[in-house]
């Protein structure tokens, strides 16, 4: 019992959990329940809610052990009262007390369990005298057997293909008020669905929780201040000069994940104190340290991977996923009106200007030697600027004027 205590142990102080879903052997569960009363694990603020195979059991549970379970709430399979199971429920306390005389301070009742091997039993035995008069095969007449036990419409199914099924499907939900007291606080049925009377549409009873509370637990115990939560945020070698600037006085650091953190902390309708710790290391390590409780949790740009999962919780992700690409904004104060020219380097400007040079040279000496009174005669520089202005001619107009003939 060491062990079951322990685990209880680390779930109240490690894990803070409040709200336990309890589905194992009766047996093993009354001594879960027996430590957790005496470490304070059945006081107001929590909740403890039990599957079928445990509340079906409750009837024939001691008051001392029921005593510890105040508050609890369990689910079962509905089994109706009648004058028949009340008269068999006589007889089977009586035979069991006299068979159990050290177990007089029990008052046990027969649980569904019982009832449906009971049940079983009378099915064979009705499978049995009809497979001796029609000659049928005992699975044959099992099939075909339907009658009204003690747990309520019992029956195998009517063909093979149908599986075998105790015919209930109404649940009712009990809790145990306190001194091994049991109160019903509605039911379960296929088309009434939640309901607080059996075939009746009315509202679920009042629920009264550990510790005789009648507020509904909130999922949480006021958190420990001093129990800090250690948050692991992985640092890679390269980016420790960027780490080391984002520190702030109150040991949080600014970026982006960990702002989001912040502010996902900051919404919580309970306080919580933590601490950003670097990692140093790959990102698969620190998740087997967040699985090893070395860390707390982990936050950073951490990669959801199926591996990973099997060993930590992610959240959701905060940020859409695909392809991107930062580029740096630079303030350009060009004029916008004279943009175009921008793409154009230097060593373009250059060529350009001595192939019009060139092109102008060209001119000169082609219209020299047709002796041109413009290039033969007239002041050096008059000849230049002739053979210029023919270049940028060339370049500029000589395409208009094709365009012009074509069109007229």
């Amino acid at each position: 019992m060491g062990e079951i205590r322990e685990e209880l142990e680390m779930l109240k102080n490690k894990e803070q959990a409040t709200i336990f879903i309890v589905h194992m052997d009766h047996s093993l569960a009354f001594h879960v329940f027996t430590t957790a009363n005496e470490i304070g694990m059945t006081g107001k603020g929590y909740a403890w809610i039990l599957t079928d195979a445990i509340t079906s059991s409750l009837n024939s549970t001691h008051y001392s052990t029921l005593r510890s379970m105040q508050g609890f709430l369990g689910v079962k399979t509905f089994v109706p009262k009648t004058i028949k199971l009340d008269n068999f429920t006589i007889r089977w306390r009586k035979k069991f007390l006299e068979e159990n005389p050290n177990l007089i301070q029990y008052y046990p009742n027969p649980d569904v369990f019982g009832l449906w091997a009971y049940d079983s039993t009378w099915a064979l035995a009705m499978a049995a005298e009809s497979n001796f008069i029609s000659g049928k095969t005992i699975m044959e007449s099992l099939l075909i057997v339907s009658f009204q036990g003690l747990s309520g419409k019992f029956s195998f199914g009517q063909s093979k293909s149908q599986p075998p099924y105790y015919q209930s499907q109404d649940l009712q939900i009990v809790n145990v008020i306190g001194d091994g007291d049991i109160s019903t606080v509605g039911y379960w049925t296929p088309k009434m669905n939640l309901t607080g009377e059996f075939n009746r549409n009315v509202t679920l009873r009042p629920i009264i929780w550990p510790g005789y509370s009648i507020q509904q637990p909130t999922g949480w115990i006021p958190f420990n201040p001093t129990n800090r939560l250690k948050i692991g945020v992985p640092m890679l070698t390269r980016d420790k000069s960027y780490m080391a600037n984002s520190l702030m006085s109150n040991h949080s650091i600014v970026a982006y994940c960990l702002k989001i953190f912040e502010v996902a902390a900051n919404k919580l309708p309970y306080n919580i104190t933590y601490d950003f710790l670097y990692f140093e290391g790959a990102y698969d390590d620190l998740i087997l340290s967040v699985y090893r409780r070395k860390y707390d949790a982990a936050v950073g740009d951490i990669t959801i991977l199926a591996n990973r999962s099997s060993f930590v919780d992610f959240s959701l992700p905060f940020t859409e996923a695909g392809i991107a690409m930062i580029v740096p904004v630079r303030d350009d104060s060009v004029d916008h009106g004279w943009f175009f020219i921008k793409p154009l380097s230097l060593n373009l400007w250059i060529t350009s200007f001595s192939f019009f040079v060139f092109l102008g040279f060209v001119v000169w000496i082609l219209e020299h030697q047709n002796s041109s009174e413009d290039f033969r005669r007239g002041p050096i520089l008059h000849q230049i600027a002739t053979s210029l202005w023919f270049s940028f001619s060339i370049m500029v107009f000589a395409q208009g004027f094709i365009f012009l003939k074509i069109l007229f």
